[in-house]
């Protein structure tokens, strides 16, 4: 028997006040809602620390930059016989850069 995923759904996550449509499989749902929740704080925070000058590029950058940060500090230090979830973490960021990219090329 083939194993097969669940089918992708339409989602809607909320960053800097805009709305993105993004495809996630079902049992994922929670978890990107999560994710893009706190890249949300991370924008809001990053934006509110630099001005409104800052440009959506830019902060974007500097956030994924910050995160990616985080993951490899905590890939360092988390023991081998409790590895992280390094995986995860990156598959839900690459989610949300590409909602990211999908929304700018519709403004385009």
């Amino acid at each position: 028997m083939k194993d097969t995923e669940p089918t992708a759904t339409s989602l809607t996550v909320h960053l800097l006040d805009r709305d993105y449509q993004v495809n996630c499989p079902p049992d994922k749902r929670e978890a990107l809602l999560a994710a893009a929740a706190y890249l949300d704080q991370r924008f809001c925070e990053l934006r509110s620390s630099k001005s409104k000058l800052f440009g959506m590029e830019k902060l974007a950058i500097t956030v994924a930059l910050n995160l990616a940060h985080e993951v490899l500090t905590l890939r360092r230090e988390a023991s081998p016989a409790e590895p992280l979830p390094v995986a995860r973490v990156l598959d839900l960021t690459a989610a949300v850069e590409d909602a990211l990219q999908e929304q700018e090329d519709a403004t385009k």
